[in-house]
């Protein structure tokens, strides 16, 4: 009897035993997962925690993303859709009138232009205008000499020796800058082009009685030509002057 039950108790252990290694058993984790979700924690010499950072991508993975994004990285130039001359002769728009004086932007030297009128470069708030009509950069500056954002810009588009649009300004390089166009909005540096028209004040209708309807570029812009210039005019919800460009055609 006493045997028995000595072999009772065997049986239930080994039972306990199976039951408690099936319960153990862990599934194994790849290697390609925890490559996805690690992330390492270190400490900096301050003590306090750096940011995480991602497992290594495959040296494969990173050349293909590379190449991929320089190819749909697009090389900006100067580019503008062609507009048929559509003012009169009597209608001037190849000026502008900055700060009193009157310029004939196209082939102004950049260099003299800033000095003459006290103009600092600014390093942010420039103006893009990516169209599939236009395309046009202009740099910022303000004749304030320490630029905030409150500061009045006005934009030149600039070129260099080559004829190539500047995208990169260098104040070293401003002597071998041409201005190929100019930009103003309502909070700009007061720029007035042909004479009577201003970004932020002149309506759409003073602009069609001297200068006719012009040809719509979209449901807010208008452009006029007169072959060599090309005046660019973004109206607002209300019909007044919002953003106006003149630039070499």
């Amino acid at each position: 009897m006493r045997k028995q039950k000595y072999m009772a108790l065997l049986l239930c252990a080994v039972s306990i035993a199976s039951f408690a290694g099936c319960t153990k058993k862990e599934v194994p984790t790849t290697e390609s997962s925890l490559a996805v979700n690690v992330q390492e924690s270190k400490l900096s010499d301050n003590g306090q925690p750096e940011e995480a950072t991602e497992a290594p991508a495959q040296e494969d993975s990173e050349k293909q993303t590379e190449e991929s994004v320089a190819e749909e990285k697009p090389s900006k130039d100067i580019f503008m859709q062609e507009v048929p001359s559509n003012v009169s002769g009597d209608a001037n728009i190849s000026t502008v009138s900055f700060l009193g004086d009157e310029y004939l932007i196209a082939g102004e030297d950049t260099a003299d232009f800033l000095e003459s009128n006290g103009l600092n470069h600014a390093k942010s708030g420039k103006l893009c205008v990516d169209k599939e009509y236009l395309y046009f950069f202009g740099e910022a500056f303000s004749t304030d000499e320490k630029i905030s954002k409150d500061s009045a810009r006005v934009y030149l588009e600039l070129t260099d020796a080559d004829g190539k649009l500047v995208s990169k300004y260098n104040d070293g390089d401003a002597e071998n800058y041409m201005i190929h166009g100019i930009a103003s909005d309502k909070n700009s540096l007061p720029v007035v082009y042909c004479g009577f028209i201003t970004a932020g004040s002149t309506t759409k209708s003073t602009v069609e009685a001297e200068l006719g309807e012009g040809s719509a570029m979209d449901n807010s812009t208008i452009a006029y030509s007169n072959g060599t210039y090309t005046l660019f005019i973004v109206y607002n919800e209300d019909n007044v002057t919002d953003t106006v460009a003149l630039i070499l055609n």
